[in-house]
């Protein structure tokens, strides 16, 4: 177990290397080399100092191309959730017009099939009632 756990942590953890700051110095054929080291034509020389700034800008190029990316993906969904809010609230407000519509013509075919004529049969029956008692007392007296 032991032995894992030590492997585990010599391979996770990288090594750090230490190095000098370089130096260099331009040399003229048959000349002494000042210390020990590799040496390099002039066009060498110049695209090992300028390769940090090409990878720099290298860099700098890709990440604006990826965040330009990033930036349009999300600016797409952000319009298709915008259409999408849109065409939900025109859904929404056309099915509440329909049903602010359906509940006025039902309610319209309710007044006219229940329509209040209980005034008039109270009336009717009143009346009735008043001719039937004015008819039978009347019946009774020519009787007697």
């Amino acid at each position: 177990m032991l032995n894992k756990i030590l492997l585990s942590i010599v391979l996770l953890i990288p090594s750090l290397a230490y190095a000098e700051d370089g130096t260099f110095t331009y040399l003229e054929p048959g000349m002494k080399a000042p210390f020990k080291g590799t040496l390099f034509n002039d066009p060498a020389t110049a695209y090992l100092l300028t390769l940090p700034e090409y990878y720099e800008m290298q860099c700098d190029l890709e990440l604006d191309y990826q965040l330009g990316m990033k930036q349009e993906k999300y600016a797409f969904e952000v319009k298709d959730l915008k259409s999408q809010i849109e065409f939900l609230q025109k859904e929404n407000s056309s099915i509440t017009l329909q049903t602010d519509q359906r509940i006025a013509l039902l309610e319209e075919q309710l007044r006219k099939t229940n329509k209040n004529d209980r005034p008039w049969y109270l009336a009717a029956g009143v009346a009735i009632g008043i001719g039937l008692t004015v008819g039978i007392i009347k019946g009774v007296e020519v009787s007697q």
